[in-house]
């Protein structure tokens, strides 16, 4: 389709756009204005989606065709003076029906078109079916992968939007979280999934999502802004006398999310410093006692991985990140919290974690211990920080890793894992395409996430394996941190030690224990 075509279409679609705002028009008069501007867009992103997409038709078919009047309509509905609200709240409900079918339909009409083979909705072929109905007009330009992924992803959003509006939270979450999967660059369906995630009042997962938003290489501006309300109102209502010792797990997320913000907000950084240790004392008693889930400690970790990388670097034009030259007093301050806290928190789930040979490979702070040392590979300078040398960090990390070393070792017959050096494990999926970890995680094929041979047994198995191989580099390429691998006296395997304990192994020739019981040296 040339550019003179489109452009024709694109006249007559601001002409009728413009007869809707015409005052004096009745419901039905506009309901086919409606219809034939959706008609004008619809034809414009199928015949021609290059052109389309660079003057966003798809936006303007969103907003012109579909938002403004949701809008009307719900604050028709919600308005308790309005005589007609009953039947505002009909038209409402009729409308969305009609919105979610139009995009369901323009989303199938997008795939047979393009000839798209998606993971939710599968090419005909992939059924039996050798040919497929398609739209017949004639002259349509072919477009790049890329945008196609693009409409079909914002068609996901919307219908997402839609299912919202419905109170239908479950079906909302569904086709966001598609989004997410279908283009995980795009900072928008996260955003979505972090509005949902507020109106069901779970903070943390709020965060979590709004981050993400903004940490993918094509974020979504408006969850800046987003992020910033939501963390300006937790400052301002929530308490600050924190009790670390005796803190519920909620208060503890409540503390964490206003020891983020106040850092995030560059505001009260003396009192984010005295939260920092009543968070540790009280996630540390609750990783004890098992009453924390390993979903929100990831959330945790990664939330705090974000802070630190976005305290420590400037973003370029081209979405890259450089490290900062130049900080002022409070930005030095606000990067020391961060590194302390980071330290501190891996410090405190290694010291929880058990050692014992039946415990440590299912224990839930694996995964969240992984991600946190998944993106200290890439900071490793941050690993010369004070804050991390002069801790029980790497005594505890040496038992750890020496127990999942006994526990992979071919007499204990662990799950072969092979195949699946490549295969993501969950907390690496829900961190896809996340910038502070990407350059850790492009050597993963995502679309074996979900794949049913990746098994409890072998996703545990493949994590251990991942952490032990996390310690080899550490042994290997920081000497600083005193961490070795070594083998003891009538071993035939390596350990991991600090320096101190290897050489007092070696010296004072410690007896080997029975073979049914772990070695793990001294420390």
């Amino acid at each position: 389709m040339s550019s003179t075509v489109a452009a024709q279409i694109m006249r007559q679609a601001d002409a009728v756009k413009n007869t809707m705002s015409e005052s004096g028009k009745a419901f039905s008069e506009l309901w086919v204005t409606r219809q034939k501007l959706e008609d004008l867009y619809k034809k414009m992103l199928l015949l021609d989606l290059e052109y389309a997409l660079d003057k966003k038709v798809e936006q303007e078919l969103w907003n012109h065709a579909f938002k403004n009047q949701i809008n009307t309509l719900q604050t028709q509905a919600k308005d308790r003076q309005n005589p007609k609200k009953a039947e505002a709240q009909a038209s409402l409900n009729l409308f969305l029906e009609t919105a979610s079918g139009f995009y369901l339909q323009f989303l199938q009409m997008i795939c047979s078109t393009f000839k798209l083979d998606l993971p939710f909705r599968r090419r005909s072929a992939a059924f039996g079916i050798m040919r497929e109905n398609t739209i017949n007009y004639k002259n349509i330009m072919t477009p790049k992968k890329s945008s196609c992924l693009y409409i079909c992803c914002h068609c996901l959003v919307h219908l997402g939007d839609i299912a919202r509006y419905r109170q239908q939270m479950e079906q909302a979450q569904t086709y966001y979280r598609h989004a997410a999967n279908l283009s995980p660059n795009n900072g928008q369906p996260y955003n979505q999934l972090a509005i949902l995630e507020a109106s069901r009042g779970d903070k943390l997962s709020t965060v979590f999502y709004y981050i993400r938003s903004l940490a993918v290489r094509h974020p979504f501006p408006v969850a800046a802004t987003n992020l910033e309300k939501f963390y300006s109102k937790l400052i301002k209502d929530t308490r600050s006398d924190f009790d670390g010792a005796n803190l519920t797990m909620s208060e503890i997320i409540t503390a964490f999310l206003q020891f983020e913000a106040l850092l995030h907000m560059s505001t009260g950084l003396d009192r984010a410093d005295s939260l920092k240790t009543k968070i540790i004392t009280g996630l540390g008693n609750h990783i004890r006692s098992q009453t924390v889930s390993s979903a929100h400690l990831t959330g945790i970790v990664a939330i705090s991985v974000f802070a630190l990388h976005r305290a420590q670097n400037d973003t370029t034009d081209s979405g890259d990140a450089v490290r900062k030259v130049n900080f002022s007093a409070d930005e030095k301050w606000c990067v020391q919290i961060h590194i302390a806290f980071s330290a501190k928190l891996l410090e405190t789930m290694l010291l929880h974690t058990p050692k014992e040979d039946n415990k440590a490979r299912d224990f839930l702070t694996l995964p969240a211990i992984k991600v946190l040392i998944d993106w200290l590979f890439l900071n490793k300078d941050v690993l010369q920080k004070k804050e991390f040398i002069n801790t029980s960090i790497w005594c505890d990390l040496c038992k750890l890793l020496n127990t999942l070393q006994w526990l992979l070792n071919d007499s204990n017959k662990p799950v072969d894992v092979t195949n699946f050096e490549d295969t993501p494990l969950p907390e690496d999926t829900d961190l896809r395409c996340f910038q502070p970890l990407e350059p850790t995680y492009s050597c993963y094929n995502f679309s074996k996430a979900f794949s049913e041979d990746l098994t409890p047994a072998r996703e545990r198995d493949l994590r251990c394996q991942r952490l032990v191989a996390h310690g080899k580099w550490l042994a290997q390429d920081l000497s600083q941190l005193k961490l070795v691998i070594y083998q003891p006296t009538k071993s035939i395997r390596n350990q991991f030690s600090t320096q101190k304990a290897a050489q007092a192994t070696d010296n004072n020739q410690v007896p080997q224990k029975p073979p049914q019981r772990q070695n793990v040296a001294m420390q």
